[in-house]
């Protein structure tokens, strides 16, 4: 007897098709600005005959203002259909393109800074431009190395902290006098 009812159980169970995994990429300004985005997909839907067929879509979502790189939206039953029950959620993901130079870690921006082997070593300045487009100088404390970072409050994304990682400007030729200087620097065992 008990075994009977848990057949009936399991038969009456709705049959459910396929989460479905998709991403939607936005620049920093999108994202800043959130609204209705489209994005397409492909999934599975009922073809009218008791079977499913795959079929290109184009979806929009509501995007909030400032919403988080990484963030999975979850929406029901916009998955792959299934022939004889319910469709599965579509897991959309947001991925936030963050500017050349730049990545993610977290939910935190590192934006990397080309610094000149002798500004490292002796101080000075170095021109940047934060992820708002607002340009200036980044002062560079002496004796500082390569992977070394700087921390600009309120200068990230949506107001949040933008970490400067240094590394080394490469140049692609050296004039005669950088040639001549780098000669007396290796003499001197630098």
């Amino acid at each position: 007897m008990g075994g009977q009812g848990r057949r009936q159980q399991q038969a009456q169970q709705i049959q459910k098709g396929a989460d479905l995994n998709a991403y939607l990429d936005l620049s920093i300004s999108q994202a800043e600005e959130g609204g209705k985005r489209p994005f397409k997909i492909r999934r599975l839907e009922k073809d009218g005959m008791g079977g499913v067929s795959s079929t290109p879509k184009t979806l929009s979502v509501n995007i909030k203002s400032g919403i988080i790189h990484g963030t999975v939206m979850r929406l029901k039953k916009m998955g792959h259909e299934h022939p004889k029950g319910e469709a599965g959620d579509l897991n959309l993901t947001i991925r936030i393109d963050p500017g050349e130079d730049r990545r993610w870690e977290g939910d935190g921006l590192v934006q990397l800074v080309e610094v000149n082997y002798s500004t490292l070593l002796l101080g000075g300045k170095v021109r940047i431009t934060t992820p708002n487009g607002k340009s200036g100088n980044l002062n560079i404390l002496a004796n500082s190395r390569v992977g070394d970072r700087q921390r600009m409050k309120g200068k990230g994304y949506t107001g949040g902290d933008l970490d400067l990682e240094f590394i080394i400007a490469e140049s692609s030729e050296l004039s005669p006098e950088q040639i001549s200087a780098l000669k007396e620097l290796q003499k001197v065992g630098l």
